[in-house]
């Protein structure tokens, strides 16, 4: 799940690239360890897409979304 992180815990990873911080709670972290995060604008369309080695299925939004835009970043 995608939020936004109203506060920074000092167990939480941070990872920040080009200005975008990523913060990641420590129970979650090895669910997502590998995940690659890219920023989509497609048309009038923006999101982050995420690519999980891990992940056993994506849901149809995910599928949806199959364009690289931009610098991808590997958590």
């Amino acid at each position: 799940m995608v939020n936004y992180a109203d506060a920074i815990n000092p167990e939480d990873a941070v990872f920040e690239a080009r200005g975008v911080k990523v913060v990641v709670d420590p129970l979650s972290l090895p669910l997502i360890d590998g995940t690659l995060v890219d920023f989509v604008k497609q048309g009038l369309n923006e999101a982050f897409k995420f690519q999980n080695p891990k992940a056993k299925g994506e849901c149809a939004a995910a599928r949806a979304s199959t364009s690289n835009f931009g610098a991808a970043r590997r958590i």
